[in-house]
């Protein structure tokens, strides 16, 4: 009997059940009530978050108070028909490109007085009375080309006969023209070209000094290095000379862009 009953106390440990007393019992919920609570607190958890992460993924879809600050104040920045014509097609060329120059250049010549196109010609002298000994060769070549000077003979003749001529004339052109903000652009642009002009002319000077032959072909050399100043000067004398008194703004090579540089406005 003694052992009948212990088998019968081991029978539960072996089951895996253990006998619950009734305060035991009382302080643990039952199962089958557990789990409608925890599956409504679930599900509630679950749909707290699901609001929670639509809320923030329109948080972040919208656009934040900086941005919208700053489309307002694009928006206000210029009405909307400027921007438009900003963006198309019809954009006005920049005053950088050669189609924006050829504009403003238009602009000016419809401004320009004639007083203006001749002071402004007259400047282009400056480099010719300077540049008029390097053609002393093709005068004696080709007598007729004097011809075409004949008429500023009278004042190459004064020009040389005057002391220091040439540097007068330099810094009265510079410092009373080309500084002078009363005279317009078009003149002060075209009177710093010609004092571009007589500048390079210093360069022919020293190659005559350290290069004099007396015959040979270092002397047809020098003829017809002398020729190739004389006919760029007077080919940039007429050319600029002849656009001023058109009313048009002459470019003249290498000097051109230098004299934009300093003659901006």
């Amino acid at each position: 009997m003694a052992s009948t009953a212990a088998c019968q106390s081991l029978l539960p440990a072996l089951s895996g059940t253990q006998p619950r007393s009734p305060a035991v019992a009382a302080l643990r919920p039952d199962p089958c009530c557990q789990l409608p609570c925890n599956a409504a607190s679930w599900h509630s958890n679950r749909v707290r978050h699901r609001l929670q992460t639509q809320a923030r993924i329109a948080t972040v879809s919208c656009a934040p108070p900086a941005a919208a600050a700053l489309s307002s104040l694009s928006s206000l920045s210029a009405p909307s028909h400027l921007a438009a014509l900003s963006h198309g097609p019809c954009l006005s060329p920049r005053s950088g490109t050669p189609s924006g120059r050829q504009i403003e250049a238009r602009r000016r010549e419809e401004g320009i007085e004639p007083a203006q196109r001749v002071v402004a010609g007259l400047a282009y002298l400056l480099p010719l009375l300077d540049g008029i000994r390097y053609g002393r060769f093709l005068f004696q070549q080709y007598p007729f080309t004097e011809v075409v000077l004949q008429p500023i003979l009278p004042l190459v003749q004064l020009y040389n006969s005057v002391p220091f001529s040439s540097l007068v004339a330099f810094f009265a052109l510079y410092l009373l023209v080309v500084n002078n903000p009363r005279y317009s652009r078009y003149v002060r642009f075209n009177c710093y070209q010609a004092i571009l002009l007589d500048i390079l002319l210093i360069l022919p000077g020293l190659v005559e000094r350290s290069f004099s032959p007396s015959g040979g072909a270092g002397l047809e050399a020098l003829i017809l290095f002398y020729n190739t100043v004389f006919l760029f000067i007077f080919s940039c004398f007429a050319f600029g000379s002849i656009s001023c008194l058109l009313g048009k703004e002459p470019r003249l090579p290498v000097v051109a862009d230098a004299a934009d540089a300093q003659v901006p406005f």
